[in-house]
């Protein structure tokens, strides 16, 4: 099996912790989003920020841009840290991946025990946008911020920084508009959906379809703000996280 280190994290400060927590980042993020949760979560869960390429320390590298090989070179990656309970933690576009490798887990008999997708429509509901990552890169960056919100300033005024940017940006896109999630019933794993009441990209409606994609426990929590607010902002999503884990940790199907 192809191993791949450098999807991991340098430092995992609790890598003997009971409980792993996997985290998979949004379109254009890296691990760097989840950089406070170790600390938050304390010395009983191994955090796990997944270190996409094409960004922060791995800037140089070649993003994906499809989402079987990122599968395949994730699960494989992970499977020997796949010996204790763990969960699957993903926004937006980490959700996508988040199920993606809840359900390749469960083909190799390693489900998580708890999969937690924030911010990202259900499975079989369609992108209310065409797809993003053939565009012209103005058109790129307009269309993002029209439907996710304004890119970081730092981004978005300096020409350089942007043009280092938006390759990853676009294969991202790409990963996302090419795959269909598959809507067949494979999990039996706890899964719980997060949306922001403010979110104008997805709708608490277009999220009340997780609960059709496992045979186990099902909750939608709302949280104020918008697309972002709940991950960058206050940290509402990290909390409801956290109880999650707590919840596990505990023995408890579902924590909050």
């Amino acid at each position: 099996m192809p191993v791949d280190p450098s999807l991991l994290p340098v430092e995992r400060p609790n890598p003997d912790a009971p409980l792993r927590l996997v985290c998979l980042p949004f379109a254009g993020g890296g691990a760097g989003v989840y950089g406070s949760w170790s600390s938050a979560f304390g010395d009983r869960v191994d955090v796990i920020p997944v270190q996409l390429p094409g960004r922060e320390r791995r800037l140089r590298d070649r993003p994906y841009t499809a989402m079987a090989p990122l599968v395949t070179d994730l699960l494989d990656t992970l499977i020997p840290l796949l010996d204790r309970p763990w969960v699957v933690f993903g926004h937006s576009m980490g959700a996508s991946i988040g199920y993606a490798l809840a359900r390749a887990a469960t083909a190799a008999g390693l489900p998580p025990t708890h999969l937690v997708v924030s911010a990202r429509r259900a499975p079989g509901v369609p992108s209310p946008h065409p797809p993003f990552f053939a565009l012209p890169d103005a058109l790129l960056v307009s269309e993002t911020e029209r439907h996710y919100g304004p890119m970081p300033a730092l981004v978005r005024d300096n020409p350089g920084v942007l043009a280092t940017f938006l390759p990853t940006m676009r294969a991202d896109y790409q990963l996302l508009d090419t795959w269909r999630a598959p809507t067949d019933v494979v999990l039996d794993s706890a899964v719980t959906a997060i949306v922001g009441a403010e979110d104008a990209t997805v709708r608490p409606d277009q999220v009340e379809g997780w609960e059709r994609v496992t045979r186990g426990p099902f909750e939608m929590r709302l949280v104020d703000g918008g697309h972002f607010d709940g991950i960058r902002a206050r940290h509402d999503v990290r909390e409801i996280v956290r109880g999650i884990v707590g919840g596990v940790a505990a023995g408890r199907v579902c924590g909050s």
